[in-house]
């Protein structure tokens, strides 16, 4: 089992050795190139197929028994995470989700800048691309595509659900602890939507394996080198189709941030005068 993370500062986040990356990435690629629900492997999107549901339609596997019954295939890829939103610890309300409750954490993966990788990426989002067809010809809110580029795979996760059972007072604070409300607005509306809903976490582990806490997606995966897998889905209420995030580990961790160098702060009357100008005798 996954040990818990306890703090956002951990070894995940030393950027690794050329060596370490190489072997790590080569044995990783070895690895998924075996798999079948691989995204990245040519023809992935000939094994499935879309089976309607009460929400929509679900993406299966073409050699399942009984498909009406059967789990939605996951799928994985390798990106590098340019953009995203994981932390609704920080939430303020918005066109789209007015309430806590309607919160989506978002990340959009680029390619990953890795080269076992790198012409896989490509492969995956043209698999994707042939996937979404067969439900949504339009593609006119293709997660395939961002306001940033045109080449990128945007993934989701809904983090509540209704609730079933009641939480005790330690489980109540447990989970505000694992997500951390800091926004205003969070701070506010957490206490009523944890009791109706139930937040549902990401598996999501730094590249030592450890478990995340919700409250560290966001400063671990930005501009990290990932493995996502995922659920390909379509609603028909608002006709969209979503990639949707079942776990995420960490393959690279992302650069330190460049340190600004402040300039030094000076003496306002502490300049170089110039030299006293000579007098000159008049003729």
């Amino acid at each position: 089992m996954a040990k818990a993370s306890s703090s956002a500062s951990t070894l995940s986040d030393v950027p690794d050795s050329d060596e370490e990356k190489n072997h790590r990435m080569e044995r990783l690629h070895n690895l998924l190139k075996s798999h079948e629900t691989y995204a990245g492997n040519t023809g992935v999107s000939d094994t499935v197929q879309w089976v309607s549901t009460t929400y929509g339609k679900k993406l299966v596997l073409k050699n399942e028994t009984n498909k009406e019954e059967a789990d939605p295939v996951m799928l994985s890829t390798v990106v590098k995470i340019n953009s995203c939103f994981m932390d609704i610890g920080l939430f303020k309300p918005n066109e789209f989700n007015k309430e806590l409750k309607d919160a989506r954490l978002n990340a959009v993966g680029i390619i990953p800048g890795v080269t076992l990788f790198d012409e896989e990426f490509i492969v995956a989002r043209t698999n994707l691309e042939n996937i979404m067809k067969g439900v949504d010809t339009k593609m006119e809110n293709s997660p395939l595509k961002d306001r940033t580029s045109d080449t990128c795979i945007k993934f989701r996760h809904k983090v509540f659900k209704d609730r079933v059972e009641d939480l005790s007072d330690e489980e109540v604070e447990s989970v505000r602890e694992r997500w951390n409300p800091r926004s205003k607005e969070a701070v506010e509306m957490w206490p009523e939507t944890i009791q109706r809903y139930q937040a549902q976490e990401i598996q999501a582990y730094d590249k030592n394996g450890d478990l995340l806490k919700p409250s560290q997606y966001n400063a671990t995966f930005h501009g990290a080198v990932v493995r996502v897998n995922f659920n390909v889905n379509y609603w028909r209420k608002g006709r969209t189709t979503t990639i949707d995030i079942v776990a995420m580990r960490v393959l690279s961790a992302a650069p330190p941030p460049v340190a600004l160098k402040t300039p030094e702060k000076k003496d306002p009357f502490d300049v170089d005068l110039p030299p006293p100008r000579k007098k000159t005798k008049r003729a």
